[in-house]
């Protein structure tokens, strides 16, 4: 929907709320018409007639019509304003998505976004009104009390709007203090009705657990709302009197004039219909200000996001244009890196690592010893808090997204499967390729998922049924092997993978990452496992505990070393033992 669209349909939506406007003027001078030129020419009076008319129809139709004007403004103000929070979303520093506060602004700026076109449409009744409004302060002004007639109409408005200023501002306030509780609110909704988690509360006997933590939510919420509103009734009862007692007032005023004769009819007509168009134009004026002063406090999040939005543009257009150094020896160079998520507690204290051309090395160490941060903040989605890491000679934090995951391949623990189709699964892993069929077949043999070609008519089968009845559901091993597949899809230098394998069984995991160590004759990578056994496999072992790199050699050399490694080592050889006599 392009902009010029919208702009006719601003235009079209404030003649239909002007056309009542000009009906009415017609009808006084209609009324004026008939009191005093009864003797004139009666082209006026035809031409008075035939306004009235057509703008009275245009009225009566402005339902009709206003629909498709509406669902422009709609479409294109939505549209531009959630665009707007996706890109900004997307260029979020990764560990601001941990924060609460980072998602409740989201959940406002979404909210928001869908009630934009109402704001689009206050302008235009706003600019109607005004332009309608100094059409009839003039009209008014040209009668004796004219001046008087239009300070009672202002302090008739004004008396009745005063405390409503006030509740809105209580209304913003409690709107963004419960985002949090709306937010805990929808999640507890949703793992009633989400297929995964609805399984786990039904085998658990959660369902009852969780409808009363959401019950618990709303009733808060409507709590509060009901205790705002009690003390906006009360406190707007005086001033909606006051307003009552001043129209009575101008109302008796007017037909005092009237009365004793400072009035014909035709004035009298055409000023209580002016008095009460224009109280209604200016109520409307004020609900229009009130409002904007409420969509403006709550716009607070998207101008937020817009305004980080073109803080990352500016900052992308000074990123560096070093070329690399695709001969260095060194692909990765971790340098002095440390890193914390609260500013309290380090991850990761003083890490210094490389990666050398070619070479295969593992991370591996106790939960929370700092591997999956170290290996997000290699491929640049975390930003050390201090230390530097260089791909290539050149900083990851000067690289342009685009070419570093080019060069840098992952596959992550927590994957995502995408319920789209399998080419889109495979084919993310190096978008330009998605359309390459035969770079797709090579991505999935690597990645241990080509099985999944005999259940399918086509590699644009969904996945999943919850777009399309006829798509595949699959098993969690083969979600991975499909994370895996993207993770080696295209030709990448270095690979991350962070526990790629957790879900596949030993001896598959064994064979898997056998094709995996093919592809990666001649390129470099870092596995992150909790599993040793595979460390067998890499050239280099790297230790972490607590945040630092306690030890670092081959297998061999680590356990003759006897240290934490060897340790580890022989516990998971344990286990690996008793599994073997079950079976």
């Amino acid at each position: 929907m392009n902009k010029a669209a919208s702009l006719v349909a601003l235009v079209l939506y404030m003649l239909f709320k002007m056309s009542i406007i000009i009906a009415t003027w017609a009808q006084a001078e209609i009324v004026a018409y008939v009191s005093y030129s009864l003797n004139s020419d009666m082209a006026d009076f035809v031409l008075l007639a035939a306004i009235f008319c057509v703008f009275v129809t245009f009225h009566r139709f402005r339902g009709h019509i206003t629909i498709p004007v509406n669902r422009i403004i709609e479409c294109t103000v939505t549209l531009a304003c959630k665009s707007k929070i996706i890109n900004s979303v997307s260029r979020f520093p990764l560990q601001s998505l941990d924060k609460d506060e980072t998602h409740t602004n989201i959940k406002r700026a979404a909210d928001k976004a869908e009630n934009l076109q109402g704001a689009a449409m206050m302008f235009a009744d706003d600019l109607s009104g005004i332009i309608s409004l100094l059409i009839f302060f003039t009209a008014l002004v040209s009668y004796d009390m004219g001046l008087i007639y239009i300070v009672i109409i202002l302090a008739t408005v004004l008396s009745s709007n005063v405390f409503s200023f006030l509740f809105t501002e209580r209304e913003i306030d409690l709107r963004i203090r419960q985002t949090n509780s709306v937010r805990k609110a929808e999640y507890y909704y949703n793992l009633q009705t989400e297929r995964i988690s609805s399984l786990e509360l039904k085998i658990d006997n959660l369902c009852d657990f969780f409808i009363n933590k959401w019950e618990t939510e709303n009733n808060k919420q409507i709590s509060e709302k009901i205790s705002l509103d009690r003390w906006g009734v009360f406190k707007t009862i005086g001033a909606s009197v006051s307003s009552e007692v001043l129209a009575i007032l101008l109302l008796f005023i007017i037909t005092y004039q009237f009365v004793h004769n400072h009035l014909i009819i035709a004035d009298f007509m055409y000023i209580m219909m002016a008095a009460a168009a224009c109280i209604g134009l200016f109520e409307n004026l004020l609900y229009s200000i009130r409002t904007a002063y409420h969509q403006g406090m709550l716009f607070e999040p998207i101008q937020k996001m817009i305004e980080l939005d073109d803080s990352v543009a500016s900052q992308n257009e000074l990123k560096s244009v070093e070329k690399l150094n695709i001969y260095d020896s060194d692909v990765l160079h971790i340098e002095n890196v440390s890193f914390s998520y609260d500013s309290r507690k380090k991850v990761l204290s003083n890490i210094s690592l490389k990666v050398r051309a070619g070479e295969v090395i593992a991370l591996v160490g106790p939960n929370g010893g700092g591997k999956s941060t170290l290996s997000k903040i290699a491929l640049g989605l975390l930003a050390p808090d201090d230390g530097e890491v260089h791909l290539y000679g050149v900083p990851v934090r000067t690289m342009d997204s685009v070419k570093r995951r080019k060069l840098m391949g992952v596959v992550f623990q927590d994957f995502f499967g995408f319920r789209t189709s399998l080419r889109d699964n495979v084919g993310f892993g190096d978008i330009d390729l998605i359309n390459n069929d035969d770079a797709i077949h090579a991505a999935m043999q690597r990645g241990g998922s080509e099985k999944l070609l005999t259940r399918v008519s086509s590699l644009d089968t969904s996945l999943g049924r919850n777009f399309d009845e006829k798509g595949i559901e699959l098993s969690g091993g083969e979600w991975q092997r499909l994370a895996v597949s993207r993770g080696l899809m295209g030709e990448h230098s270095i690979i991350v993978f962070d526990e790629s394998t957790a879900a596949i069984d030993p001896i598959a995991e064994v064979e898997q990452f056998e094709k995996v160590r093919a592809y990666l004759q001649g390129k470099s990578g870092i596995l992150v496992s909790h599993r040793i056994g595979l460390c067998k496999f890499v050239d280099r072992i790297v230790v972490l505990n607590e945040g630092v790199i306690q030890e670092e050699g081959t297998h061999d050399d680590l356990i003759k070393s006897d240290g934490f490694y060897a340790e580890l080592y022989r516990e998971q050889s344990k286990w690996y033992k008793l599994e073997q006599e079950e079976v």
